[in-house]
């Protein structure tokens, strides 16, 4: 939204409305640690060519640690990639940066587009989906 602040339309005003009625109803919301054995990990994402103006896409990625997410990025990448799978190699080289800080070694599994948790970083999601990936985060109301 912060792109269209000096040139804004009617559209952007209902979204910002969406925006703010969204974080009304999540105020109660936070992040829950539990302890656990699992190591830190992380998920990424991208959504190629999401950005109907410009054609760039948005990227994201979390670090998971005793239950709930340690660290956060969404943005939209600074190039237009050509493929999907330039656009996860993007996300993936900005999420592997900060693996390198946290952790310094990094593990690369596979995860299902069905359980991808930083599918709720990059795209607009179903309720359910939604609900899915706020779990995956560790996110819960209190």
């Amino acid at each position: 939204m912060s792109q269209f602040n000096t040139n804004y339309s009617t559209e952007h005003w209902i979204a910002a409305k969406r925006i703010l009625r969204f974080l009304k109803g999540t105020a109660d919301y936070g992040l829950m640690y539990r302890k656990s054995g699992m190591p830190l990990y992380g998920v990424v994402d991208a959504d190629w060519g999401a950005n109907t103006v410009d054609r760039r896409s948005y990227s994201g990625y979390a670090f998971i640690l005793a239950g709930a997410a340690v660290c956060w990025e969404a943005r939209k990448q600074r190039t237009v990639a050509l493929s999907s799978v330039e656009a996860e190699y993007m996300a993936m080289s900005e999420a592997t940066k900060e693996a390198i800080y946290l952790q310094g070694a990094i593990e690369l599994q596979y995860m299902s587009t069905n359980d991808m948790p930083a599918d709720i970083l990059t795209k607009g999601l179903t309720g359910v989906k939604h609900l899915h990936c706020q779990d995956g985060l560790g996110m819960i109301e209190y």
